[in-house]
């Protein structure tokens, strides 16, 4: 028995680690993590440096977004059209290059606001590479059974990397020696996750060949509007992160440094502190079977609960405070993830997977440079409290309201969540796959019939 079957048999949340494809992914994305850890403190100091202003860091965090939105589609239709590996390597050698271009341009001392808000363009545009194709692909590295673990896992070691070590190193790194080598940090990690996926034997699932990019379109499409509590969730979702995304990204570390008056490395632990919560979340969900009885209607009210979170971030006078309801909000961030991508991968044909993921993170993003824009001058009338307050509520009657529109809970009621789902086949790689650059392989036979 292997030592990954050994701690499965035992650690149920680690069981997808026996496949490993799922175990290549999951460590370069658990170690580009945590650099993005690093990167979410190093960003926002580097901003505040250069101007105390909410504006500012909304007018990147704006810049970071938009290409996103504009690209995740085509980007989608991709990913169901050739081998998802690439398009994933290539977002990741993309976001290296442009962090280490930050890095240096911080270390140089000549960075400015308008250099970061160009480079954040070209981020995004590597985050809209990389997502959709991330997303589609588990559901072909693991058993159905096991796919709500995967999610759960990622969900898991997520938090220790992204909330929990990246940001205190982060917060070390740039408190006791430079920013920019917290950026570099980061363009390391993004290099190791694209020679992770490298080495990856998985091939692409197999495709109608004679469909036409905009056949494929369209069937994405008509897959989301005639399913009505998807659309209905991402609508919700769209309206939830409208609300509330510019606010608690650019916010958090405003109160942070310009109202409780702490440094780099209060704002890291802070961070940290959360990553605790969303770790025991998802480790909590990583150890069931399968999906909570009515995952919609858990979604929902979880996200509500995150908010509230959000609105005491307006009302609370010390750190410790700021850290109770910081954990709160990750805490429930993570638990939404894995209902969400376990729903997607249950209930939507593996097929148009990268299709209908694409447009899933499309729709939720859509608001998200809007917030941006929104936060700053919000902020500047209002004042930051009161506007983390605001967008708590907001959102928490944008994921209330679904609960009692028809249709919006349909598989917890028409049965289709206790029907097993068709699995795309699983690639097992040779026992000593050559390194090297990856090719689009042709399409394998159909087999059976999942971020």
């Amino acid at each position: 028995m292997s030592a990954y079957a050994a701690l499965a048999g035992r650690i149920r949340l680690l069981a997808p680690l026996r496949h490993r494809d799922f175990r290549l992914l999951w460590t370069g994305s658990s170690v580009s993590m945590i650099g993005d850890g690093s990167y979410l403190v190093a960003i926002a100091w580097q901003v505040y440096t250069l101007d105390a202003n909410p504006a500012a860091f909304a007018a990147v965090g704006l810049a970071w977004t938009v290409p996103q939105v504009l690209l995740l589609v085509p980007a989608g239709l991709l990913a169901d059209r050739v081998d998802r590996r690439v398009l994933m390597i290539a977002g990741d050698l993309l976001r290296a290059v442009v962090v280490g271009g930050v890095a240096a341009l911080s270390l140089t001392g000549t960075v400015t606001i308008g250099l970061l808000v160009g480079l954040s363009v070209l981020f995004g545009v590597g985050d809209a590479l990389f997502l959709p194709s991330y997303t589609s692909i588990v559901p072909s590295l693991v058993p159905e059974d096991e796919q709500m673990r995967a999610n759960a896992l990622s969900e898991f070691t997520g938090p220790v990397a992204q909330t929990m070590l990246g940001p205190f190193l982060g917060g070390i790194i740039t408190g006791f020696a430079a920013v920019g080598w917290a950026f570099a940090a980061d363009a390391v990690t993004f290099a190791f996750s694209a020679l992770m996926i490298t080495l990856m034997a998985h091939r692409r699932v197999p495709v109608d060949e004679h469909a036409s990019p905009l056949d494929d379109l369209r069937e994405g499409f008509a897959f989301v509007r005639r399913t009505r509590w998807f659309w209905v969730c991402l609508v919700s979702t769209a309206v939830a992160l409208l609300c509330t995304a510019g606010a608690a990204e650019a916010l958090i570390p405003f109160l942070v440094k310009n109202e409780m008056h702490r440094g780099a490395v209060s704002l890291g632990l802070i961070y940290a502190a959360g990553g605790i919560g969303a770790m025991v979340a998802a480790g909590v969900l990583g150890q069931r079977s399968g999906l909570p009885r009515r995952p919609l209607t858990s979604y929902y009210v979880v996200w509500a609960i995150g908010d509230v979170a959000l609105v005491g971030m307006g009302l609370v006078l010390h750190v410790w405070q700021l850290v109770l309801a910081v954990v709160v909000f990750q805490a429930a961030t993570a638990v939404i993830n894995v209902l969400w991508f376990s729903l997607e991968y249950k209930l939507v044909p593996p097929d148009i997977l990268g299709r209908v993921s694409s447009l899933d993170w499309m729709v939720v993003l859509a608001g998200i440079p809007l917030s941006y824009a929104m936060v700053g001058p919000a902020a500047a009338a209002f004042g930051a409290r009161q506007t983390l307050v605001a967008a708590g509520i907001l959102g928490i009657v944008a994921m209330l309201v679904p609960l009692v529109i028809p249709g919006a809970l349909g598989p917890e009621r028409d049965g289709s969540l206790d029907t097993p789902a068709a699995e795309p086949p699983i690639v097992e790689p040779a026992p000593a796959p050559a390194a090297g650059p990856p090719t689009v392989a042709e399409p394998a036979p159909a087999a059976g019939r999942a971020e």
